[in-house]
């Protein structure tokens, strides 16, 4: 029996390097000019004014349903279903040279997955995409040839002297290997991460009786299908919240407790607020890692740029997998730099947080659509060349952003309200958007000076709300820092963010370079909710007591981050 399985492991491994010398040898490089990748980025998406598109590697993608949803809306998605697969397949050899292993690394070009716009204009049959015209996919993107791989003549199991290795927190494997679940997943994108196991495994732990399912717009089309999988699996019932979520600071975990839930899920973001500050509710983030053509990508970084050139890589939460994994792959031919702005995870930025890098760096490459998040990282770093890959159309684009412009727009809005009499703070309410002692030390600067001052709690902040209150001449709002930078024009009284507020009452000088540090753990100011300032006070615990009380001196590696943030390479 063992001599049996041992032929099967053999032949399925010479069929692995069949099949992928086959497809080494249709596989071929393709470039296209400025001019074919430019057609290409206008008739797959709706740029920017301010982007300039480059050369593509890859051939024409396949055509868009619906209409692309507003770059500033830091929860948009692109959803993207799953049609056409090809497999690469690559041997690896572990230190026991008769033991192969395989790994499969699925190379998705697909038609994205249908808006609802789409499903409303009758763009969809059957739950799926037409296919657009010239092929029942799309035309492919060709990559660059793969060499094969090497020759094995042996496949053995891994040898262990011992058991089974025990795992805290492992997943059991009744629910990994449950038939039932693994089909009611396939209504879900495949290349969507949702973490339906972990999701029904924990709630089964927490004894849930009311789960509360918390989406951004772009994912709340997969609600119901997450929820029947809920309720199904587990003894619990849900409740899907249908009010915006912009970010991570909209986690609403007091809405989700006042409607009787004792557990709650919330998808497409990071651990922006801790799991242990939860107002009597278990936590859960699902991420909602995405997959994406890491070849495509490579051979884009690699036309584009020289090799040994410093480039930094940045990205959304739903991307930094696969950030990690080809900041790996490029390290031999280039400088990559990571940066890290803590709590956020390595290569993770947010539209009001992102890192400062050393001038040093001459390209930064950021991973995703949209502009919302890049914009962040490029205010942070006017000097540095920005650029864009669009994971879903595939274009690679040199971005811009009027840095004077915005700049005299803020001083100018800075100015007035250094005139005002009457202020208005407003504290937004969406979520954990506002900080209470944000608002706090705002409060004691106004009556330090002697200026007086209206609070107001908002969960979205309009110009024809504000309008109503007419009594007062300045506005500072401590929600979204980017709501001020991007839409202030639209108010009619100035509406400042809490560092130009700050700006505005001598509390700190203006910045040449607008600092994007809101909710990073080295804050320039107490404006910003993560400054020390503003952290409560947690309990010592006994090892830490035992030992010396003075504050141990920043590392060398935060010194070189000019934020205070850290700044890590792939090695």
């Amino acid at each position: 029996m063992r001599s049996s399985r041992d032929e099967l492991k053999r032949q399925s491994c010479a069929a692995v390097m069949k099949n992928t010398q086959r497809q080494t040898e249709t596989i071929s490089p393709v470039v296209q000019n400025s001019d074919e990748a430019q057609k290409t980025g206008q008739e797959r998406s709706s740029l920017s004014d301010q982007s300039q598109t480059l050369s593509v590697l890859g051939g024409p993608t396949s055509t868009t349903a619906g209409s692309r949803s507003d770059p500033h809306d830091s929860a948009s998605f692109r959803s993207v279903q799953a049609a056409d697969t090809l497999q690469r397949k690559q041997i690896f050899t572990s230190k026991w040279p008769f033991i192969c292993h395989l790994s499969v690394l699925s190379v998705r070009n697909c038609p994205r997955y249908p808006m609802p716009s789409a499903r409303r204009e009758g763009k969809v049959q059957g739950g799926r995409l037409n296919p657009p015209p010239g092929g029942k996919h799309g035309a492919p993107s060709l990559l660059k040839a793969v060499s094969a791989p090497p020759q094995h003549t042996h496949c053995a199991p891994f040898p262990s002297a011992r058991g089974p290795r025990r795992v805290a927190n492992q997943i059991p494997n009744d629910i990994l290997q449950d038939p039932e679940l693994q089909d009611a997943m396939k209504a879900l994108p495949s290349n969507y991460n949702f973490e339906i196991h972990k999701t029904v495994w924990r709630v089964r732990q927490a004894n849930a009786k009311r789960v509360a399912l918390q989406l951004p717009e772009g994912l709340q089309m997969f609600a119901c299908t997450i929820a029947d999988i809920i309720e199904r699996f587990t003894e619990a019932d849900t409740i899907v919240m249908g009010d915006v979520t912009y970010g991570a600071c909209c986690v609403d975990d007091f809405t989700a407790r006042a409607l009787g839930a004792d557990f709650m899920v919330h998808y497409g973001h990071s651990c922006l607020i801790p799991i242990d500050s939860m107002a009597g509710i278990k936590m859960l983030y699902v991420f909602v890692d995405i997959q994406m053509d890491n070849a495509h990508f490579l051979d884009t970084v690699r036309f584009n740029f020289s090799p040994g050139q410093s480039l930094a890589l940045v990205s959304t939460i739903q991307f930094v997998a696969a950030l990690q994994a080809v900041s790996s792959a490029l390290k031999p031919q280039y400088d990559v730099i990571v940066p890290q702005c803590r709590p956020l995870s390595p290569g993770e930025i947010l539209g009001c947080t992102s890192p400062r890098l050393d001038r040093h760096v001459d390209a930064l490459i950021y991973l995703g659509d949209g502009r919302f998040h890049l914009e962040s990282i490029m205010i942070a770093n006017p000097d540095i060349p920005a650029y864009r890959y669009d994971p879903y159309s595939k274009v690679f684009s040199r971005e811009y952003y009027d840095h004077e412009a915005m700049r005299a727009l803020r001083l100018q809005a800075i100015a007035e309200a250094r005139l005002a009499q009457r202020w208005g703070l407003i504290l937004g309410t969406l979520g954990r958007q506002g900080s209470p002692k944000v608002l706090e030390h705002l409060e004691s600067r106004l009556q330090s000076v002697g200026k007086s001052f209206t609070r107001v709690l908002l969960s979205e902040i309009f110009p024809s709300k504000l309008d109503l209150m007419a009594d007062v001449d300045a506005w500072v709002q401590i929600a979204c820092p980017r709501l001020s930078i991007d839409w202030g024009t639209a108010f009619s009284k100035p509406l400042l963010s809490p560092y130009e507020a700050a700006v505005a009452l001598q509390e700190v000088d203006w910045k040449e370079v607008y600092p994007m540090d809101f909710y990073s753990n080295q804050s320039s100011g107490p404006w910003a909710p993560n400054h020390p300032d503003n952290q409560p006070v947690r309990p010592a615990r006994r090892q830490a007591q035992k030992e010396s009380k003075e504050p141990s001196p920043p590392t060398k590696q935060c010194h070189s981050a000019p934020c205070g943030c850290q700044l890590s390479d792939t090695s």
